[in-house]
């Protein structure tokens, strides 16, 4: 069985994200793969709605055995057994945890339940900062440009605040 590599995105604003955050990595480290590299956690506003919370996220690389749709449901598991209710069709909303498949290896997916890389990770600062802590040279795989040129070129403006605090598995 051959490992995989997986970057990932967590974040949530609601209640005790840190400690949703916390109890995800864990179960992430358990459920779907060792956890080889962290980011620091990063705050932000709401993204794509209006939210009196500010959202904290972190982006990990796995190492996994999973392909990308068993890592999906693994991922959607973890966020529904931390009190994830997803409601399709009300676009974004306050969320305690959520988490997003930004990159598996360097394969390009579009399926009707999965699309990779993530389709919109371009467009936000929230998913590039922390990315380029660790994965500034990672190049994407479709656009064939490095996280920092994307980073350098994104049309969002928001605030995103590196936080005092670190994550551990």
């Amino acid at each position: 069985m051959s490992n995989h590599r997986a970057i990932l995105l967590l974040g949530g604003n609601k209640a005790d994200t840190r400690g949703l955050i916390t109890q995800a990595l864990k179960q992430i480290q358990n459920l779907a793969g060792e956890i080889i590299c962290l980011s620091f956690g990063y705050e932000s506003p709401s993204w794509g709605f209006q939210s009196n919370h500010h959202f904290t996220n972190l982006v990990i690389e796995i190492s996994t055995s999973k392909n990308p749709e068993e890592l999906l449901i693994t991922t959607q598991q973890i966020e529904k057994s931390l009190g994830r209710i997803r409601q399709s069709g009300r676009g974004y909303a306050d969320r305690g945890i959520d988490i997003d498949i930004l990159f598996f290896d360097d394969v390009s997916i579009t399926s009707p339940t999965l699309t990779i890389p993530h389709p919109r990770l371009h467009l936000r600062r929230f998913t590039l900062i922390p990315l380029c802590e660790h994965w500034g040279e990672l190049i994407h795989p479709i656009f064939k440009k490095t996280m920092n040129e994307l980073l350098s070129e994104c049309p969002d403006d928001g605030i995103c605040k590196k936080t005092d605090y670190s994550f551990e598995p």
